[in-house]
């Protein structure tokens, strides 16, 4: 596959191998057009990040450097040119929610819009190792950091979470046994997460960025007496 040129984040050549594809039409909230478009992040600033872990103290990001890349739009990827649409599994999304997010290793519940990325890993020619290899790559370059220490089949997690293991399952995004890489990309405006988990079958991306939650609370207007 051709490698297209991309975002000048970090000068990585292979920054998106994967990701020079035409977007979904499916998903009810499509990747950007213009894969090869690099945008700086929003102007206003990001809201801190929500989260509620088991603990009840929300997770320390200072420890993590800042990103000084430009990021691509939201949701950062786009599928493979080989991966037909009816094998483009991206229509799991929400402008906003609650997503589990390992960070070392606690639990957090990071609120924002998120979208889901997902094909089949042989179909886009890749194998388990090549397809982590690949993407990560691309994340680091965004100027991402991992943060989780352990695996959502940790022992000692499940254990901990044992009588919430189904609803962690939908909380975490998570789908059969995969790898689990947890990515924190933040800058002065943006506070995002990537999920990387992959395995022989499927390759799965979540991307999780912070934002305010959308209202549609109308007042009643007040009328002339």
């Amino acid at each position: 596959m051709p490698i297209p040129e991309t975002c000048r984040l970090c000068g990585v050549a292979a920054l998106l191998v994967l990701a020079a594809c035409k977007p979904s039409t499916e998903a009810a909230a499509p990747v950007q057009d213009s894969p090869q478009a690099s945008v700086a992040a929003a102007s206003a600033p990001a809201p801190p990040v929500t989260a509620a872990p088991s603990n009840g103290q929300a997770p320390d990001l200072s420890k993590f450097a800042q990103s000084s890349a430009l990021l691509p739009p939201f949701p950062y990827f786009q599928y493979p040119a080989s991966i037909s649409p009816g094998f483009r599994f991206g229509s799991d999304h929400a402008l906003f929610d609650q997503t589990a997010v390992i960070v070392g290793k606690q639990l957090y519940l990071i609120e924002g819009r998120y979208q889901i990325l997902a094909f089949p890993t042989k179909d886009a020619g890749l194998t388990r190792d090549s397809a982590l290899a690949h993407y990560s790559q691309a994340i680091k370059a965004m100027g991402a950091v991992k943060v989780n220490d352990i695996t959502p089949d940790d022992p000692a997690f499940q254990a901990a979470h044992a009588d919430t293991s189904a609803q962690l399952d939908k909380q975490l995004r998570t789908q059969g046994r995969s790898t689990y890489d947890a990515y924190l990309v933040r800058n002065a405006n943006t506070t995002a997460w990537i999920i990387l988990m992959i395995s022989d079958e499927r390759t799965r991306i979540v991307a999780i960025e912070q934002v305010a939650a959308p209202s549609s609370v109308r007042f009643i207007q007040a009328t002339a007496p």
